[in-house]
């Protein structure tokens, strides 16, 4: 069965649905899925075939309106010998593809793990657009997650430039023509202030950003938490190694086997990789 935040989600054929299309070579099955958690409409995740085989799932779209843990919803399932109409990333369900010090399973020069180390949440915005999330790493409906690069770009630089930009101005004399009264002001009062400030919103937002990205890679591959972090896993792998963890989405939502890695993409794979 699907499990994800200690929460256990069954899906089961519905043995009175009739196929759809009986003429057609594909016979599409309407299968009945338990919501694992309190999802949007749209929203879509791996549901395993319950006491069948591991590798054996249905791809599940939240229906319009959203769901209720709990509650059960129909989706088609096909069943076709031929292969399937589109290539996709493959990620492990159920489980993590390595563990969270498997930095170096790829070399200690592979992309992925130098994004994670010089720029983590350049990598993170990766996984976003992967996984298409927004900025927040939320699931939404609207087109903003197609720009969430972008925007998670706007707030690194814009937080790098605040921070860079005072620093140089306090430490290469460009307060000389200013007056000594508010000269004083600005680098002893208000520079400190703002510096203090923006450092508190993009530690926030970053820590908020990285922790719901990792909670959605968790529910859409029905990963189960440790039992032993509470049920803040999230919470605490954000908080106290962030390069790790951004390090581990990445590289269970990317398959660096098959594609090779990219620091210049939006998707950290080269332009043309399948999606998942």
């Amino acid at each position: 069965p699907l499990t994800c935040a200690s929460k256990t989600a069954t899906m089961a054929a519905d043995d009175r649905a009739e196929p759809l299309r009986p003429e057609s070579p594909v016979q599409v099955v309407m299968v009945n899925v338990t919501a694992p958690a309190t999802l949007p409409a749209g929203y879509e995740f791996e549901a395993q075939v319950n006491g069948g085989d591991p590798e054996m799932t249905v791809h599940a779209i939240v229906p319009e309106g959203g769901v209720n843990e709990g509650d059960v919803f129909q989706v088609p399932m096909e069943k076709s010998d031929r292969p399937p109409e589109r290539m996709r990333i493959k990620a492990p369900k159920g489980r993590w593809k390595d563990s969270l010090c498997g930095c170096f399973n790829y070399g200690c020069c592979h992309p992925s793990l130098c994004c994670a180390i010089w720029c983590p949440y350049i990598l993170m915005a990766q996984v976003m657009t992967r996984m298409r999330l927004t900025w927040l790493g939320e699931y939404s409906n609207s087109r903003s997650k197609k720009s969430t690069c972008r925007k998670v770009l706007c707030v690194v630089f814009t937080y790098v430039f605040i921070i860079v930009g005072l620093t140089v101005v306090e430490e290469f004399g460009f307060l000389k023509y200013v007056g000594s009264d508010w000269k004083y002001r600005l680098k002893d009062t208000y520079f400190p202030v703002i510096k203090t400030i923006s450092f508190v919103f993009f530690t926030l937002w970053a820590l908020y950003a990285l922790c719901m990205t990792r909670e959605s890679v968790r529910v859409r591959y029905s990963i189960r938490q440790k039992p032993y972090y509470c049920g803040c896993e999230d919470l605490c792998c954000s908080a106290f190694c962030p390069c790790l963890t951004v390090a581990q989405l990445a590289r269970h939502t990317g398959e660096y086997e098959t594609y090779p890695a990219s620091c210049c993409t939006q998707t950290g794979h080269p332009r043309g990789t399948p999606r998942l």
